[in-house]
């Protein structure tokens, strides 16, 4: 997200997501109460990879992959 043109929408983003997931959070704890402890193992890894490849592809359109940030262009170290 620090890398983004606009960081602000990339954490507003990552917030909305966190504050619904903790609102469905309760919900889903007492519809998914007596069912095979897999399922929700399995929806959690499912979301988060979805997750994750979503953030990944929206971070790689932000800039082309030939622009370097100033500190790379200047031989420094980004970090």
């Amino acid at each position: 997200m620090r890398r983004s043109q606009e960081p602000g929408r990339a954490t507003a983003v990552a917030l909305l997501g966190m504050g619904l997931a903790s609102a469905l959070a309760p919900y889903l704890g007492t519809v998914l109460k007596g069912v095979d402890p897999v399922l929700p193992f399995t929806l959690s890894g499912v979301s988060l990879a979805l997750g994750t490849l979503g953030f990944v592809a929206w971070e790689a359109r932000q800039r082309p992959a030939n622009c370097l940030s100033p500190a790379m262009s200047a031989g420094r170290k980004p970090w």
